[in-house]
């Protein structure tokens, strides 16, 4: 009896010494700490290829901050959760940004253009300026696939360090954004409904004819002169014809890609004019 009781007090204590084993994960500002600024790199809309700062950019409304470390297909399952409600709740005053650390910002540039319609995210996404740590003193834990902060007026209200993205994770950080904006806690069920449904078009439903994007990639390159261009416009002009669709499709082309600035000088004077049509 004496040796059996032995035995359990032994198992008991090992287990309460196994669980204080066990460290709590951190990474990245805890509840009740203030947010600070730091500096991106816009990738894509409104801050493409500029220098941002989400935190004023947020100006203390609800924020959910992102810190990518890790690009998985979890990491991309729980992204477009919160890339579903992100948007969602953005007329609630929800700000949402996705911000990617990296050692190499110049692959990481690359990648995230190449996978743009993969992604398919609709909030801000960015590469952080202060490397694969992040801001220095955000104490962001590189061992994470992802660190989710999230908080009002700049100061934290909740923190998910996650190693590795499961289903689980998604319910629980929109649960504490819920919280934030008084709005009904969404099950994995509608999370996975929301992404999975038809709320997420198909990015190359409306892409541009293969053979006007030919020609817009002949356009934008950075040596034409002025030669070049007339003759790529001229081009263009032949391939829309009378087409009201095709002239449609054209001009709103031209818009976009005024609003990503890209190709020369030339290029972009003949753009806008093309976009004014």
């Amino acid at each position: 009896m004496v040796r059996a009781l032995s035995l359990v007090l032994l198992l008991t204590l090992g287990s309460a010494q196994a669980d204080d084993a066990v460290e709590k994960i951190f990474s990245g500002p805890q509840p009740g700490e203030k947010l600070t600024g730091f500096k991106v790199q816009g990738m894509f809309g409104r801050w493409d290829g500029k220098e941002a700062d989400p935190i004023a950019d947020a100006n203390q409304a609800p924020t959910v901050l992102i810190f990518v470390h890790e690009w998985t297909r979890p990491m991309l399952q729980l992204a477009r959760g919160l890339d579903t409600y992100g948007d969602k709740w953005a007329g609630k005053g929800l700000k949402t940004y996705f911000v990617n650390l990296t050692a190499d910002k110049s692959k990481t540039e690359q990648f995230l253009q190449g996978a743009k319609n993969s992604l398919n995210l609709k909030c801000p996404q960015s590469i952080s300026l202060d490397g694969l740590e992040g801001p220095g003193n955000y104490g962001l834990n590189r061992k994470m696939t992802a660190t989710v902060v999230i908080a009002k007026g700049n100061k934290v209200t909740a923190n998910f360090a996650i190693v590795q993205p499961n289903e689980t994770d998604s319910p629980k950080v929109l649960a504490a954004v819920a919280d934030l904006l008084g709005e009904p806690k969404p099950t994995q069920e509608q999370i996975s409904a929301a992404t999975q449904g038809p709320a997420r078009p198909n990015p190359n439903a409306n892409a541009p004819d293969q053979a006007l994007t030919s020609l817009m990639r002949q356009l934008i390159q950075k040596d034409n002169d002025e030669a070049k261009v007339k003759e790529t416009v001229a081009a263009m002009l032949k391939w829309a014809g009378e087409d009201a669709a095709k002239k449609k499709q054209l001009k709103e082309y031209c818009q976009k890609i005024v609003g990503l600035g890209y190709g020369n000088e030339l290029a972009q004077r003949a753009l806008k004019r093309l976009a004014a049509e």
